[in-house]
């Protein structure tokens, strides 16, 4: 438990430091921009080619990758629903914020300590499903409720298979459904740039942060949270309860559910024209209550 609780400490510094290192003037408020391509472009394409070098799908496990898919969908439904009555940029900021996973960075670590092979297996399902709607899925459905670009079926796909993640979870997903192994030199040059995109997440958010709960922001913030982790509580007593499912299975799914939000929303916020810095400021603030649901799950588990 404290190897995990050092982990989730050592993200929130490496926040702590870049928007520290913001305020002194060191770094621009714009900067965050570069570090968003080069982990969107980069880092996050090179994890999830790694990530596929230990996944191998089971058929009577692959509704777990609709369960991460559905569960994105439920979530995006829910903000547009709370923001049917605002502006379409709302709108689409709303659908990106309440929805996505950050299971690579947050829930697989605790998952890897706790819950051993099947347990990470079931992680990296739950997340294949996620990541269709957190790489590219959202971006390209909110574009089209933002009026960033003319809602149409050839939009929608175009944007989705724009995004490179998008692109490397297809890719590789499919590979491994095929029972097609990529040579193992893909997977040793991802490797250096997959390990860097933990800390090129962290620091984009440290970058992104702001303090700013004046206008009403602070309302916002506690909506979105509120909404979001209420309605994960009520995903993961289905999980737990009702699915017919192994035990560990079951808890991983639990875990999951109350990753915090995807660190891509301040980006794709910032693309279909919303507030980036309500965006990081929402994010960031899920991080260490995800913490603190984790940790209090594992012991209630008897994980821990």
């Amino acid at each position: 438990m404290a190897k995990v609780l050092l982990q989730a400490a050592a993200f929130i510094l490496i926040m702590v430091i870049a928007y520290v290192l913001k305020k002194v003037g060191f770094f621009r408020p714009q900067d965050d921009q570069v570090l968003s391509k080069i982990m969107f472009k980069i880092t996050l394409p090179a994890s999830i080619v790694v990530a596929f070098s230990k996944f191998q799908p089971e058929q009577e496990m692959l509704i777990i990758v609709l369960l991460g898919f559905s569960s994105n969908i439920l979530l995006s439904a829910l903000g547009i629903l709370l923001a049917r009555k605002k502006l379409p940029v709302q709108k689409a900021f709303q659908l990106i914020n309440f929805s996505g996973f950050n299971i690579g960075c947050f829930a697989l670590p605790f998952v890897q300590n706790f819950l051993g092979p099947q347990g990470i297996v079931t992680a990296y399902m739950f997340d294949a499903g996620n990541s269709i709607m957190c790489t590219g899925g959202t971006l390209a459905w909110a574009s089209a409720f933002s009026g960033s670009e003319k809602p149409s079926l050839k939009n929608s796909l175009k944007k989705l298979f724009s995004s490179v993640p998008f692109d490397m979870y297809v890719l590789f997903f499919t590979l491994s459904l095929l029972h097609i192994t990529p040579p193992d030199f893909i997977f040793t040059f991802a490797q250096p740039m997959a390990n860097a995109n933990p800390f090129i997440a962290m620091f984009m958010i440290g970058l992104i942060f702001e303090c700013d709960f004046k206008k009403g922001k602070g309302k916002i913030v506690l909506l979105n949270l509120l909404v979001r982790y209420g309605c994960c509580t009520i995903l993961a007593v289905i999980f737990y309860f009702v699915l017919p499912l192994p035990l560990v299975v079951r808890q991983v799914l639990v875990l999951t559910v109350f990753a915090p939000i995807s660190a891509l929303t301040p980006v794709f916020t910032e693309k279909t024209g919303g507030d980036k810095a309500l965006a990081g400021l929402i994010n960031s603030m899920s991080i260490p209550i995800s913490v603190v649901i984790l940790t209090s799950l594992l012991a209630a588990m008897g994980l821990g």
